[in-house]
């Protein structure tokens, strides 16, 4: 975590202004944006239940990982948690955020596992790799046949995923402590029956997560290749996770509008409205993580 939040939600905040000044600086995506109708309403509903769906399947996965590490937590609870650590990912620094908030809050209910809380949230994501590899495989291989694939576009995708992946790497350099305990706790649980579940548990996940963006493109008159629209939130999504701007914003838009636009011809300020309109969504049940905290705890459980 930064020493300085202040600055660096500063930092982000200004990022994220030039972002969004940026994509919208074109006059046909501003006038699009306003003017751009829901031809297919009834898919922003679709959207709203895939964002519903995620939200299970992520708290269930999450507590799979628990379970392998010995941490007892009800899952009305860990659904909770995982909804505010979403809303936490969406204001701060992405994932970070979001594993910074689940540990917190997961550690008043069991203050001594931390560690243990830690290697769950670890084995959490690297339960999705392989699911995610397989995936992102089946975009690329159906990309490569259809789309207009560029030499540019084919470089975007290989510098974001390497990027992507280097965020998960640089933890062995800068916190080489924490690197130690969390791989021996992996070790120990990489082959427990519950790793396994959350495995299986990351394609339906990262379906309906994708899903959200998915059916709010339906909703609109984009006119492309379903599984090129799909692959494309899946690259454009997967780059917005890096630590750049709140929420990912501008870095999403802009990448989503460069992708559509090349492969398939999409209006600029369709991507975008697509975009924006996936993110509301996600927001949405952040908001509605956040607001079930207040009103029920549990006590805490004993460690076993």
């Amino acid at each position: 975590m930064s020493r300085h939040p202040l600055a660096a939600t500063l930092v982000r905040l200004t990022i994220t202004s030039l972002l969004l000044a940026w994509v919208l600086s074109r006059p046909d995506v501003r006038d699009g944006l306003l003017t751009a109708e829901f031809h297919r309403p009834w898919w922003l509903l679709g959207a709203f239940l895939c964002g519903g769906g995620a939200a299970f399947l992520s708290a269930w996965r999450w507590h799979a990982c628990l379970r392998v590490c010995d941490c007892a937590l009800p899952f009305s609870t860990v659904l909770r948690i995982s909804l505010a650590g979403n809303a936490a990912g969406l204001l701060s620094v992405g994932a970070l955020g979001e594993d910074a908030v689940r540990v917190a809050l997961g550690t008043r209910q069991l203050p001594e596992r931390k560690g243990a809380f830690l290697a769950s949230i670890a084995l959490d994501h690297m339960s999705a790799a392989p699911v995610m590899i397989l995936l992102v495989s089946l975009i690329v291989g159906t990309i490569g046949l259809s789309a207009k694939m560029t030499q540019a576009t084919a470089t975007t995708i290989g510098v974001s995923f390497a990027i992507f992946m280097s965020i998960g790497l640089s933890i062995r350099y800068f916190r080489r402590d924490l690197h130690d305990v969390l791989l021996g706790y992996v070790r120990k649980c990489i082959f427990a029956p519950g790793t396994a579940t959350a495995m299986l548990i990351s394609l339906p996940l990262l379906v309906l997560h994708h899903g959200i963006f998915w059916c709010a493109a339906s909703a609109l008159p984009i006119n492309a290749n379903p599984f090129g629209v799909f692959g494309a939130f899946v690259v454009a999504d997967s780059v917005a996770a890096l630590p750049i701007s709140v929420a990912g914003l501008g870095v999403r838009e802009k990448s989503i509008e460069f992708l559509l636009h090349k492969w398939y011809g999409v209006a600029p300020s369709l991507a975008v409205k697509a975009s924006l309109t996936g993110l509301a969504i996600l927001a949405l049940w952040a908001i509605i993580g956040v607001a079930s905290l207040p009103f029920r705890s549990e006590k805490k459980t004993p460690a076993p």
